[in-house]
């Protein structure tokens, strides 16, 4: 599974690195590139 794709399944960090296969400090790195402002975590 893709690991924005799983992030966006889950909303969670945690979660959707399990669903991925790699590291919850992996999947902060990938939606971080991705959201504005470079900060991924909870609301």
């Amino acid at each position: 599974m893709n690991i924005l794709e799983a992030f966006d399944l889950t909303g969670s960090l945690r979660d959707a690195a399990g669903l991925a296969g790699c590291s919850h400090h992996t999947m902060a790195g990938y939606v971080a590139g991705r959201v504005p402002g470079g900060r991924a975590g909870r609301a």
